[in-house]
């Protein structure tokens, strides 16, 4: 049996009043959400409405429209894009061309910095070499005045074993090369007589007489030399002269056929417009006219007979 609830019997009336309350319970909530499903429809309603208002032929329609649209605007960002990488492919190439030029006036400088580097060491020691010689020439004037000022007999004469080897050697061979040519001289000169005769036969006679040798030579040639045991200051000053001739006389070419007598001295009287332009002329030996190979700067020759000759009247004078 079921109680009531309000005051807990079980009677029919509670039962039947209980009943309706469950009855009208539910009844309100179904009511309830039977308002809800209506503003729910009614929700719809407007949605739908809204949309037929927004897309009047349709959504597919539209969706197709927006769908053109889109692809519209892709193809024209894809021919700007194409436009921009030709532009860019274009800036590239003068980029690189731009550092291949670069890159070549580089290696240009480069050369150029090291062919400048080579003149100017060669010209600092040339200027240095110019710089000692003018040194020992100013030395060498000096002392040559000193010379003309003096006597041959003030001079001291050094003991040949004072003397250091390789001098003592020069000395040796110069004093066997003074004797040789007065060893060679024994040929007999013919001497010629010619005797008039006056008058009748109308002729003349000659007479070939032999030269006698004079006896000093013969005495001279007969005893042996003695060795050198003092050199004299003008020995001394030959052989020094020789040994000077030595150190300046420089083959300059392979193929050169100059003569000994010739020195090689710098040309610096002008200049070329080589280091400008970049033509780098090659210098041509004035006596045999081949090219100078082994050597950049050019060069001219200047008979040392010549100089002598100046030398000799400048001191002279």
């Amino acid at each position: 049996m079921v109680k009531c609830k309000e005051c807990g019997c079980t009677c029919n009336k509670c039962l039947a009043t209980d009943h309706d309350v469950h009855l009208h319970v539910e009844i309100e909530n179904l009511k309830q959400k039977l308002v809800e499903r209506e503003t729910h429809i009614v929700t719809m309603e407007t949605n739908f409405l809204n949309e037929a208002n927004k897309f009047p032929s349709g959504e597919l329609v539209a969706l197709r429209e927006e769908l053109l649209t889109w692809q519209d605007k892709y193809k024209r960002l894809y021919e700007a894009h194409r436009r921009v990488q030709r532009v860019n492919q274009g800036l590239e190439d003068k980029l690189l061309k731009l550092v291949d030029v670069c890159e070549t006036e580089k290696t240009t400088l480069t050369k150029d910095v090291a062919i400048l580097s080579q003149k100017l060491a060669e010209a600092n020691y040339a200027i240095k070499k110019l710089t000692d010689d003018n040194e020992r020439y100013k030395n060498d004037v000096s002392l040559a005045i000193e010379f003309l000022q003096c006597k041959q007999s003030n001079f001291v004469a050094r003991k040949f074993d004072s003397l250091p080897q390789e001098v003592q050697v020069q000395v040796s061979s110069h004093m066997t090369n003074k004797r040789k040519p007065e060893e060679k001289k024994v040929s007999y000169e013919m001497k010629s007589i010619k005797v008039p005769i006056p008058t009748f036969p109308p002729t003349a006679m000659v007479y070939s007489v032999p030269k006698s040798p004079k006896p000093d030579r013969i005495a001279e040639s007969d005893v042996e030399t003695p060795q050198v045991d003092i050199v004299s200051a003008a020995i001394m000053a030959k052989v020094l002269q020789e040994r000077q001739k030595e150190k300046a006389y420089a083959k300059h070419c392979d193929s050169c056929t100059c003569s000994k007598k010739l020195h090689i001295v710098h040309e610096i009287t002008h200049h070329t417009t080589g280091t400008q332009t970049g033509d780098y002329k090659k210098a041509l030996c004035l006596r045999c006219n081949e090219y100078l190979t082994q050597s950049p700067q050019k060069m001219r020759l200047v008979k040392h007979d010549m100089a002598s000759k100046k030398y000799k009247r400048s001191s002279s004078s």
